[in-house]
């Protein structure tokens, strides 16, 4: 039985890492909830597998972390449903998927904010970490994107929001009920690189609004240097705010190309580069928009940047699920 179990999974996990490299993630193509429930039931196994390893972390051993794991990918399911904990057990049942993630009966709804409290933005993180692995086993990263884009905050004494000058799209203006689209906003950015030709965020980090772009290259772009391949001759697409001798330096200190937009700071003309890859860029722009509209990035409901991370975690394990998987 164990044999089985272990060969489902090999087979489930090789079946991912054969993405097309040309998938287009970003396009406005609607997903209905028929399909996103048909696309979790193939993919249980792997995502839950992932989760397992999370839970041994945390302690919980019983049936190697499988009974705790399932919370965690049901806490990822949330944002898919946009649904609060409180609401997540009767969708799961209203969608026939207890059985799929090893529920024999619907759950009290406190076991999710309990887990949330539990596992925290870190380990939630962990698993999509693990997910994103594993779909990049044997695969090498030949071109990358990275921006940030504007996250609120909720409560008026968060402290670990800060005001940053930010520029908000027009559907976001409609979201958060703002009349400026420019202008100085309290709250945090959330900083990602991310896979042009697949679709999927290599790392990212959440920082408050008042911290450049550029200070949140070093983390990101070091991370996916030690995790990930980069291909030969491989590109790194930005805008002007990376325009800087540090960040090319670094890139072209690891054989990446920079297609960075040069920033005249006022002393000569912007521009942008020539090479045509660049307009590639584009797709993490509408990485963030599914983000926000398909998956309640901007429904922030917590206070402090660890719950904030904890949110963003669960939206990016729910992007995972419902396009990626």
């Amino acid at each position: 039985m164990a044999a089985d179990h272990r060969s489902r999974q090999e087979l489930d996990i090789q079946k991912l890492a054969e993405l097309p490299s040309g998938l287009v993630i970003g396009s406005h193509r609607r997903v209905d909830f028929v399909k996103i429930v048909s696309k979790i039931r193939n993919i249980a196994l792997t995502v839950v597998s992932g989760a397992s390893l999370v839970s041994r972390e945390l302690g919980h051993r019983y049936k190697k972390g499988m009974m705790h794991a399932k919370h965690i990918i049901a806490l990822a399911l949330g944002p898919i449903f946009r649904c609060s904990d409180s609401e997540l057990s009767d969708e799961l049942e209203d969608k026939g998927l207890l059985k799929v993630l090893g529920y024999k009966s619907a759950p009290d709804s406190s076991i999710f904010s309990k887990v949330r409290k539990e596992v925290g933005e870190e380990k939630i993180g962990r698993t999509t970490e693990l997910i994103i692995q594993e779909l990049y086993r044997g695969r090498f990263v030949s071109m990358v994107a990275i921006d940030s884009t504007f996250i609120p905050y909720y409560f008026e004494r968060d402290t670990d929001a800060a005001w940053g000058y930010v520029t908000l799209k027009k559907k976001e203006q409609e979201i958060l009920k703002e009349k400026d689209k420019k202008g100085l906003k309290k709250g945090y950015k959330l900083h990602v690189i991310y896979d042009v030709d697949t679709g999927i965020p290599l790392y990212w980090i959440v920082l408050p609004a008042n911290m450049h772009d550029k200070d949140a290259f070093k983390t990101l772009f070091d991370y996916v240097r030690t995790h990930f391949r980069f291909a030969h001759n491989a590109k790194f697409l930005a805008d002007s705010a990376y325009d800087s001798r540090d960040v090319r330096f670094m890139l072209r200190e690891n054989n990446v190309i920079p297609v960075i937009a040069v920033n005249g700071r006022g002393h000569y003309k912007s521009s942008k580069p020539k090479d045509k890859d660049y307009r590639k860029r584009g797709g993490i722009e509408r990485f963030f928009s599914l983000l926000k509209m398909k998956l309640n990035l901007l429904n922030v409901r917590v206070k402090g940047i660890q719950k904030v991370t904890a949110h963003v975690n669960s939206c990016m394990l729910g992007y995972l699920v419902k396009y990626i998987l």
